[in-house]
């Protein structure tokens, strides 16, 4: 909101205080905010699988998924619901073997694939974050499924009833934030967290 725009500035310009969003959403997700705050500090993307400095565009943190861990779930998901839809963020990168208006997350509203082909194409690199789309009482079956299969390799969170969202199993935005703070030299005291979930 404007409100919201006005008190973070203000905070910025009149206090010296450093925004840092962090969300569940990719960089190019995140820009138009970014600029329109003018911010200047690194974004803490994909729930904190990613942390990214867009004004150096350097990498600071990557908790990626394995190829072959993705690859596995990947087949598990198609195996018990051939038509899930599966889609992956690399980095920035947005990669998928089809596109199907009926589940379209908030980012493949306003953005097309990097990458539409085959997954044995482009499944042959760490994965920041696994997607699968679609019918809600399917994807809890396979959430539950990949849950028993990757206990200890993978994250789970179920968003919207029709998307999976798969990363990392260490992956969290305060674990992110903690990197960012220590890199900017601010301690624990010094943090405030704002959101839906802080």
């Amino acid at each position: 909101t404007e409100t919201t725009e006005a008190i973070l500035r203000a905070a910025r310009r009149e206090a010296g205080v450093h925004i840092v969003l962090a969300t569940a959403r990719p960089p190019r997700s995140v820009m138009p905010f970014y600029s329109q705050l003018e911010l200047d500090t690194p974004m803490v993307n994909y729930n904190g699988a990613l942390v990214y400095d867009p004004i150096s565009r350097r990498v600071l943190m990557h908790r990626p998924v394995s190829a072959k861990i993705s690859r596995g779930i990947v087949r598990l998901a198609r195996e018990k619901y051939p038509g899930v839809l599966v889609s992956a963020e690399v980095m920035d990168r947005w990669y998928t073997d089809r596109v199907d208006d009926r589940y379209a997350t908030a980012t493949a509203k306003h953005f097309r694939p990097d990458v539409l082909a085959p997954i044995e194409q482009w499944l042959t690199t760490p994965v920041t974050k696994l997607l699968l789309l679609g019918e809600p009482d399917r994807l809890l079956e396979l959430a539950r499924d990949i849950h028993a299969a990757y206990p200890h390799q993978v994250q789970i969170v179920r968003t919207e009833g029709e998307l999976l969202q798969i990363m990392h199993a260490t992956v969290s935005k305060a674990q992110a934030l903690r990197a960012v703070a220590g890199e900017m030299g601010v301690t624990r005291e010094q943090v405030m967290a704002i959101g839906d979930n802080a």
